[in-house]
């Protein structure tokens, strides 16, 4: 109780229960047994209620005569409130502080949530035994921590479609992160990355161009700087998987309620790089950003407005398009992006049908499909899509689609959205370069042909020749008969005839095949080499080929054969170029010969062809490049002869090419796969 002391301060003292008189006890137990807002209920040890304080009376809807016939036991839902068991051991003293439980209660007009507190009363002496029951009403602390679970589980399915990498940080210590972080690193939890890494900057790989910062703490706010100034921030990070550098766009978010923590993303953009890298002489600036932002990052036990808000943040904060659409295909919710993309307002388009968003022609289309795709006839939806807007404009969408089922068991469609129609007038404007190569590659081997057929022309040439004066010396001594006159135009027909299909062969040469069909390693490899052979004899340069690693599985393979060719007359034209430079350089004699040896080589899944020279070999610091396009380790190479060898052996073809060093020259093996009936689309 308070008094005052000599001050005048007030203090508190406790009360001596036991100088109390029995008057003054029963007072202050009634006092404080009426005015508790807890319900407090006495039962004998068979559980019937003896007596209980108004607060019971409210709690439990009944009057006092009604809660006097109870039996504890009795107002419980399910489970009793106490066994037997229970009550034995609570009475010899085995629970000393009693036992706690949370209760379902039934009262007159429903149910409530209880924490009970139970204790044994003793009398004094007297040997009569009472059992103290405290009940207190948590049915909305109940209600409020199931709501925080079920708001936890819908922020939990949202994040989840997020592909971007994300982190909860001040810069030093990572309290959260998601699961596209963990997977990318090869963990399973956040503690498990954590015991091996403190921080996500120490996984930067310091590169030209992007941010190298390792340092814990002062990262992050060169990455604040950089988004105060409106400025790009890319981190380039080492898969664990491949061992490969991928790059990364950073972008960062207040972490709503903390003053120091934010939320980071790491947007995959090593795609983007490649192809901006590819085509910088283009000064065309590629912006991509596919699967931004966000991902799960909750707060223990916040208010249920507190995790609505951070949900807003990270939804609104992607810069893709996302929409949940319900299973009437009806927009349950949309992001700032998904309005921009579409120029609609989002008050239009909430409770609205989905394909309003869409031009009328589009309409009924995309109803038909929705349903099919709803009610599983239809297994998947196209990523791409060419859409027509309501304001009549054109766009190419890259779309991703996921049915999830929410907490209430209700099913939604979450989409993603992203406008890939720069990016695909950019890949239109590369695919235009590679036919510009593939033209000019044709040019340079149309000279090597030429130069084949030059010399391929020479013998039958010099044959014609020989018949002609021939058929003088014939005539000027009066020996022209009708027997020699059939002889001397049989052999010019002869020597014609094999001009024309040299002609025949150099037209088929440079005719493209439309379509991919079966055609056999072995020939096309003998139709180039007796091409050449004149020229590389000219040259002193022999020509072996064997093909004894075929007769077991042959050498049939499923490609386009008039390009395949192309392949091979760049390699034995670049097997030439580099023996006759050797000469040139007096490394080699121009009394040793030069040698080109080809190899074929079959199993009952692939064709392996190898090309290997003596001319030297590939200077080692070029090999890293030496597919790249306009890359030439020759004067007067073009660079695009070995470029578009990779682009038909790999792109086209679905092979392998590749170039090593031997002892005396190089070496360049080709890998496809064998033509299996039955298996060409």
């Amino acid at each position: 109780m308070c008094v005052n002391n000599s001050d005048g301060q007030k203090k508190t003292e406790s009360i001596d229960f036991a100088s109390l008189s029995e008057e003054e006890s029963c007072f202050l137990f009634r006092s404080v047994f009426e005015q508790s807002s807890d319900a407090v209920i006495i039962t004998d040890p068979k559980n019937n209620i003896t007596f209980f304080n108004p607060a019971a009376v409210r709690m439990f809807g009944m009057d006092a005569e009604q809660l006097s016939r109870q039996n504890i036991n009795s107002l419980a839902f399910g489970r009793r409130i106490i066994l037997p068991d229970e009550l034995k051991k609570l009475s010899k003293g085995e629970y000393p502080e009693g036992l706690r439980a949370e209760n379902l209660f039934m009262t007159k007009n429903g149910f409530f949530w209880g924490h009970t507190a139970i204790s044994v009363i003793t009398g004094n002496g007297r040997g009569k035994q009472r059992i103290l029951f405290v009940i207190r009403d948590i049915t909305t602390e109940k209600n409020l921590r199931e709501e925080l679970f079920t708001s936890r589980e819908q922020l939990q399915n949202m994040l989840d479609f997020v592909n971007s990498m994300v982190v909860v940080t001040n810069g030093t210590e990572m309290r959260n992160c998601n699961k596209n972080l963990l997977n990318f690193f090869g963990y399973e939890s956040l503690p498990d990355f954590k015991e091996n890494n403190g921080c996500v900057c120490d996984m930067f790989v310091p590169m030209n161009g992007y941010l190298t910062e390792s340092r814990r703490g002062h990262w992050l706010k060169k990455v604040l700087r950089n988004k105060a100034s409106s400025g790009d921030t890319k981190v380039a990070i080492k898969d664990p998987k491949t061992g490969s550098v991928r790059f990364f766009l950073v972008d960062i978010q207040p972490f709503p309620g903390e003053k120091y923590y934010y939320i980071v993303s790491f947007t995959d953009i090593t795609e983007l790089e490649n192809q901006k890298k590819l085509l910088e002489d283009t000064n065309i600036s590629l912006e991509e950003k596919i699967n931004r932002r966000s991902r799960e990052l909750f707060e223990s036990y916040r208010k249920l407005a507190a995790n609505e808000e951070m949900l807003s943040v990270i939804f609104n904060m992607a810069s893709i398009g996302i929409a949940m659409v319900d299973d009437k295909g009806r927009y349950v919710r949309v992001n700032g992006r998904f309005c921009e993309m579409y120029r609609l307002k989002e008050f239009n388009i909430i409770n609205s049908a989905f394909e309003t968003v869409l031009h009328e022609t589009l309409r009924e289309d995309m109803r038909r499909l929705f349903m099919k795709y709803r009610d599983g006839h239809l297994k998947r939806i196209a990523s791409e899509w060419k859409i027509r807007r309501v304001d009549d404009t054109v766009m190419d969408m890259l779309m991703t689609t996921k049915w999830v089922t929410m907490y209430d068991g209700k099913r939604y469609l979450i989409s993603t959205h992203l406008d890939i129609t720069d990016k695909n007038k950019l890949q239109q404007k590369q695919r235009e370069q590679e036919r510009m190569l593939v033209q000019q590659s044709k040019m340079a081997a149309m000279g090597e042909m030429i130069g084949a057929i030059a010399h391929q022309w020479k013998q039958p040439l010099n044959a014609i020749a020989l018949i002609a004066q021939c058929f003088k010396d014939d005539y000027d001594y009066k020996e022209l008969t009708l027997d020699a006159v059939n002889e001397h135009v049989s052999g010019i027909l002869k020597q014609v005839n094999f001009m024309a299909a040299t002609i025949d062969d150099f037209r088929n040469f440079f005719k493209p095949a439309r379509t991919m069909q079966e055609f056999k390693i072995s020939s096309a490899v003998a139709d180039i080499v007796n091409l050449m052979l004149p020229q590389l004899k000219v040259n002193y340069i022999a020509v072996y080929v064997d093909d004894t690693g075929t007769e077991k599985c042959g050498s049939e393979v499923y490609g386009y054969p008039n390009e395949f060719k192309q392949v091979i007359l760049n390699l034995i034209a670049n097997s030439k170029d580099a023996i006759a430079e050797r000469r040139s350089r007096k490394t080699l004699k121009n009394s040793e010969a030069g040698i080109i040896n080809i190899k074929i080589e079959s199993n009952e899944q692939q064709v392996k062809i190898t090309f290997a020279d003596n001319g030297g070999g590939i200077p080692d610091e070029a090999m890293s490049r030496l597919f790249e396009p306009y890359f030439t380790t020759k004067g007067s190479g073009s660079g695009i002869g070995l470029y578009m060898c990779r682009t038909i052996i790999e792109g086209k073809m679905k092979g392998k090419i590749s170039a090593r060093n031997t002892g005396d020259g190089a070496a360049f093996t080709i890998v496809l796969e064998k033509f299996i009936e039955g298996s060409s689309e």
